[in-house]
């Protein structure tokens, strides 16, 4: 696959997806929609496994369902592209609302199922802690309509981000980071969001 970035790198704080393409090389594509320049826009984004990874770890129980039928999907077919339907494991398309995403435009061969085309290439993945979540709800309220807040859930979905954010600061200084760039990665360096994600790592 050859790349052709033709734009600066510009941030994304929100997007829903349909479809999650991969086959046996290194990277995967994401069937989205995303708000760019104040329009929503149906976009390809690429991305590597690794960052993949990170997005559906941000995602919890629902990022977990999607790589678990990633790995049924290649246990069950012999021959790649392998296709994942959101709607078929979620039960909908699924808005992600927890990452930020550091992207670029460019243009790529042979994306799994489609011809050469612009795409988004994903550069990084950070996960979006509940105070700007919060900031954000009313715009992707707007823009993703498959999403809803159940009252009762609201604590517990904190607490589990708030957890998955502080478990990713600490796989991160396993990798000899500096605190303080692995605090930024994890948006977390607030100290008092810090120490919230350190006491629902404890607790939960």
């Amino acid at each position: 696959m050859k790349t052709n970035i033709a734009t600066p790198e510009f941030d994304i704080n929100g997007f829903s997806a349909t479809h999650i393409i991969f086959d046996n090389s290194h990277y995967a594509t994401i069937w989205a929609k995303c708000r760019i320049a104040n329009q929503l826009q149906d976009v390809h984004m690429i991305l590597s496994f690794d960052k993949l990874n990170d997005m559906m770890r941000f995602a919890g129980a629902n990022g977990e369902k999607i790589l678990l039928s990633m790995v049924d999907e290649m246990m069950q077919k012999t021959q790649p592209p392998y296709m994942i339907v959101l709607k078929e494991v979620i039960g909908s398309d699924i808005a992600f609302t927890s990452v930020r995403l550091k992207v670029s435009k460019g243009y790529m061969e042979n994306v799994h199922l489609q011809s050469t085309r612009e795409c988004l290439f994903i550069e990084e993945v950070w996960p979006i802690n509940i105070i700007h979540q919060a900031k954000n709800l009313a715009q992707h309220a707007k823009d993703f309509q498959n999403i809803s807040v159940v009252s009762d859930s609201v604590i517990h979905t904190s607490l589990s981000q708030l957890k998955e954010m502080y478990t990713y600061y600490l796989g991160l200084m396993e990798l000899d980071i500096a605190e303080a760039s692995c605090r930024v990665k994890a948006n977390l360096e607030d100290d008092r969001l810090f120490a919230m994600a350190k006491s629902s790592y404890e607790k939960c």
